[in-house]
């Protein structure tokens, strides 16, 4: 097969740009980038072949000594910027609302199968002692993390490496779930949910144990309930919209408000202080507003947007619920 370079920069990803790139054999479009050795590359690997649409696909790729090039499906954009343009409208007609439950439906069940999966053969990178097989969660569900196909409306989950280790929160903020932004205080985060080498600081999370089977089972179960946090709302994003790049949720919307008083450590900065609203969030508030948009779905959404991780519904059921709404 021979495959160019189109030299249009569509994406970053990894901190690098995402280029197109074409296939003269097969007349189709792929976007290339590159992915360092790593956990990465293990999910992708673990994934690539799953029959699920919604999960990541590589249909070509190369070593390199520090990583790889991967090719995968073109897609048109991410869901964030296809919102306004796929689904807002004056009238809500009923392919337009069908439409929005298509995809929903796909970013759930990519979600659900994604969860579904197992690592195994990991190793402590420090001491090289084995880690049990591992259940895996993404870590980072927001609208952007999603491609979009608006002629088919085909969805497919990307960025796999936010699961790895981070340096920031930048760009998802607004997507932290309520505990997850109380334990991320007062200091910046260290890692998410698979920084392996670190395992005392495993989801910036203090170890609740010094068995680290425990602590991973534990992580685990909340990152995967962070990953249903992050499903509601890429789904209020799809039905209510975005405004300013966060879900059209009024209480969400009020944490972008950052105020100071004199009882404020000082060394907190404006991301910290959203972090702090964000984990103050009342479960009254939230269920308020989404009352107020009477949507079908609302009921579903409260159960995933519960601000106790325990307490909320798993991804799983949450798949069943919705194929029952949209029957």
């Amino acid at each position: 097969e021979y495959i160019v370079s189109l030299k249009k920069v569509i994406g970053v990803g990894g901190q690098r740009k995402v280029k197109l790139w074409y296939n003269l054999s097969r007349g189709e479009f792929y976007a290339k980038k590159f992915i360092p050795k790593g956990l990465e590359t293990v999910l992708l690997n673990h994934v690539i072949n799953s029959k699920n649409p919604g999960l990541p696909k590589v249909v070509h790729s190369s070593q390199k000594e520090n990583g790889s090039d991967i090719f995968q499906p073109y897609f048109d954009k991410d869901l964030s910027k296809a919102i306004p343009s796929l689904f807002l409208s004056e009238g809500q007609s009923l392919s337009v609302r069908q439409s929005k439950l298509y995809v929903i439906r796909q970013v759930f069940s990519a979600i659900r199968d994604f969860q579904d999966d197992v690592l195994k053969g990991l190793v402590h990178t420090e001491t090289q002692n084995p880690i049990p097989p591992t259940p895996v969660f993404h870590g980072d569900i927001k609208p952007a993390n999603f491609v979009i196909n608006e002629k088919t409306l085909e969805v497919m989950l990307i960025d796999l490496g936010c699961s790895c280790a981070v340096a920031s929160i930048s760009g998802t903020l607004f997507y932290f779930d309520p505990e997850s932004a109380k334990l991320s205080l007062p200091s910046e985060i260290e890692a998410f949910y698979f920084n392996i080498p670190s395992l005392n600081k495993f989801a910036g999370a203090p170890s609740l144990t010094n068995n680290q089977e425990k602590c991973i089972a534990h992580n685990i179960s909340r990152g995967q309930a962070r990953d249903v946090w992050g499903a509601a709302l890429v789904a209020a994003s799809v039905l209510f919209g975005l405004r300013d790049g966060i879900p059209n949720i009024g209480p969400l919307q009020n944490c972008r408000h950052v105020t100071r008083s004199i009882f404020d450590l000082p060394s907190l900065t404006d991301e910290q202080r959203v972090l702090q609203n964000i984990a103050n969030l009342s479960q009254e508030a939230i269920d308020d507003s989404l009352d107020k948009l009477k949507d079908p779905l609302v009921p579903l959404l409260k159960k995933m947007l519960k601000v106790k991780a325990k307490e909320r519904i798993n991804m799983k059921d949450a798949c069943q619920e919705l194929e029952v709404l949209c029957q």
